[in-house]
């Protein structure tokens, strides 16, 4: 009754809100998911998504990340790094092939959950690295993608974001605002 009763009236105006804005962000995080799964050709949308990107400088220091999405949400419990052990300078081909044997080898993590699609930042060498090092540790048929950041045509207007998939020659352009891209986007940056 009286002044306590409006604060109870008010948390619960915003236990209600906050309620609306996790169901609308969880339906559109499995709207882009249902998409990106469409895009990448999977049967199922992915429920774990893991991007691995290649860096350098110099050509020295070569390192590599990974980073685990789960569920349209950032696993940061799940992110990854990695140092380059293989002597290589400059090769981001090399160094994504060596990153990817290392992360799904067998003999190794047995406990260790395979995502349901991998995206490597880079077009179609950086892709076919990747299927080599996941044919090597006996994961041929991986679901994977190669994504490519956007680049200027002659005419210098911006590009949008290119996703390379297994077997084809032209990338698939989705548009800048799709949701799919967007998560993309969000992935790899």
């Amino acid at each position: 009754r009286g002044p306590a009763r409006g604060l109870i009236d008010l948390a619960r105006k915003n236990a209600e809100l906050s309620l609306q804005t996790q169901r609308t962000a969880r339906a559109a995080a499995a709207e882009a998911l249902r998409r990106l799964g469409e895009l990448a050709g999977l049967a199922a949308p992915p429920e774990v998504v893991e991007c691995f990107d290649v860096s350098h400088l110099q050509g020295r220091d070569v390192v590599a990340s990974m980073v685990r999405c789960v569920d349209g949400r950032m696993d940061r419990t799940g992110y990854r790094h990695y140092r380059v052990r293989e002597e290589q300078t400059n090769d981001d081909f090399a160094s994504m092939n060596e990153i990817l044997r290392r992360r799904y080898r067998t003999g190794g993590d047995e406990r260790l959950e395979r995502p349901d699609l991998i995206i490597v930042d880079g077009g179609k060498g950086q892709l076919s690295a990747a299927r080599d090092a996941l044919a090597e540790v006996g994961w041929p048929d991986a679901p994977i993608v190669g994504l490519a950041k956007a680049r200027a045509d002659r005419t210098g207007a911006a590009r949008f974001e290119r996703i390379f998939l297994p077997g084809e020659s032209d990338p698939r352009i989705p548009a800048p605002d799709a949701p799919e891209t967007l998560l993309l986007a969000r992935i790899r940056d």
